[in-house]
């Protein structure tokens, strides 16, 4: 009952009234018993809802291993990763990472190295082809100093270059004419060897296209697939393609339209490509400026984000994720999350064994410096999870989208942060 009717005995034991031997054993036994109980309590609700554990893999020194990270890591054959960052290495102008473990801790292992001419400031991580090849963009440098894509591959004689342990070719220097410039977001590579990405500038129209790299005998032959027109349709593509079982292409740009960006689609139709517009945001109930790769689920269902906006509206919205469904020659739009506040995903969702959809956000969380998020699907819904928040010192600003191995792992990037201010690549285990 009620301890202030209980003066015979807790009081006494508090205040240090005399008690026989036994009794006082008794109070004692109670009190530990009652002291265990509030530790079990207080250890157990302060459980995060999901077990996740989360380590720093590699800080970024800001010298030959790179600074700042700003794209999503590609899994190698053997199940090393591939990364990039925009700047630091031996010249300044970025460098591509090996990151990799056996038996022991995670350790980093420069590439290659930008000098100028080769491209400066890699963009959209790496792609690994079959044969363990890398394909990958610059936003600058190169012949005309707009842009190149390249491809990287080990050199059989590695003794001899350990500096430089694989060699680079440039498979085109884009020109800032007819053929675009800045090339942005992640490459698709197709089963013919055919190399697909995005420029976010230039063209026919100087909005940005959508292009192809066709493999010859005397090299590789660029194509443009499709030039935005800007308010017409999209401005800006800031991510790659991707594409279905039929060869259609789909991604997003940044603007156009409405001003807040499009999901489209390309079809081939006859002699070139015809674009579909599959959703033109409006900001204040759906988002604005998606910038990063959309996925696919199984069903043929799309899954993206935008970094801003949303039923938060434009100034407090910090964007979204959404689901595009097809029915009958159309799609369905869906809005499966929410964010407030501060600059939402700047980079896609990866998608789970489970149905999950995980991401990351730029400046949402607990200190203002990112987090990492799950949406597990529930009922109707979707339940949202928040994984981790940075702090600052474990890394801040993640950009792009994570990857996951075959056992839940899940990797990623932060652009800024760590213990040098460099950036960090993060490890989650289920």
């Amino acid at each position: 009952g009620n301890p202030m009717h209980n003066k015979g005995r807790f009081p006494n034991v508090m205040f240090g009234a005399r008690l026989r031997p036994e009794s006082a054993a008794l109070a004692v036994m109670v009190l530990l018993l009652f002291l265990i109980f509030v530790f079990l309590f207080l250890t157990l609700t302060a459980q995060p809802a999901q077990a996740q554990t989360f380590q720093v893999i590699h800080n970024f020194t800001g010298g030959a291993d790179g600074a700042t990270p700003n794209d999503s890591l590609a899994m190698g054959l053997s199940g090393d990763i591939y990364g990039t960052t925009v700047y630091g290495g031996v010249h300044g102008n970025g460098a591509i990472f090996e990151i990799k473990r056996r038996n022991g801790p995670w350790v980093l292992t420069p590439l290659y190295n930008f000098a100028d001419e080769d491209g400066q400031q890699p963009s959209g991580g790496v792609t690994v082809a079959p044969n363990g090849v890398l394909y990958g963009a610059t936003m600058y440098g190169g012949s005309n100093s707009n842009g190149t894509v390249f491809s990287l591959s080990p050199i059989p004689n590695v003794a001899a270059a350990v500096l430089q342990p694989w060699n680079e070719t440039v498979l085109h220097s884009f020109t800032e004419g007819g053929d675009g410039y800045d090339p942005s977001g992640s490459l698709l590579l197709d089963g013919s060897g055919n190399i697909y990405g995005t420029t976010m500038y230039g063209g026919p129209n100087n909005y940005g296209i959508v292009y192809q790299l066709t493999p010859s005998a005397s090299g590789w032959t660029e194509s443009i697939l499709y030039g935005f027109g800007g308010s017409y349709d999209g401005d800006s593509p800031n991510g790659g393609v991707i594409s279905d079982k039929t060869g259609n292409l789909y991604g997003t740009t940044v603007t156009g339209r409405y001003g807040y960006g499009i999901v489209y689609e390309l079809s081939p139709s006859g002699s070139g490509w015809a674009e579909q517009i599959l959703r033109a945001f409006q900001v204040d109930s759906d988002g604005g400026w998606p910038r990063g790769n959309l996925i696919f689920d199984q069903r043929g269902n799309l899954y993206g984000t935008t970094s801003g906006g949303g039923p938060y509206g434009e100034e407090n919205g910090g964007g979204t994720v959404f689901e595009l469904t097809p029915s009958n020659g159309s799609w369905t739009f869906s809005v499966l999350h929410s964010f407030q506040g501060g600059s939402g995903p700047q980079g896609g969702v990866i998608m789970d064994a489970s149905g999950s959809l995980c991401g990351t956000t730029m400046r949402e969380g607990a200190y203002g410096a990112g987090t990492v998020f799950k949406l597990s699907p529930s009922g109707e819904g979707w339940t949202y999870s928040d994984l981790h928040d940075f702090t600052g010192i474990d890394g801040s600003s993640p950009e792009r989208e994570l990857l996951i191995d075959s056992s839940g792992n899940m990797y990623g990037t932060t652009t800024q942060g760590g213990a040098y201010g460099y950036g960090v690549v993060f490890e989650i285990t289920p």
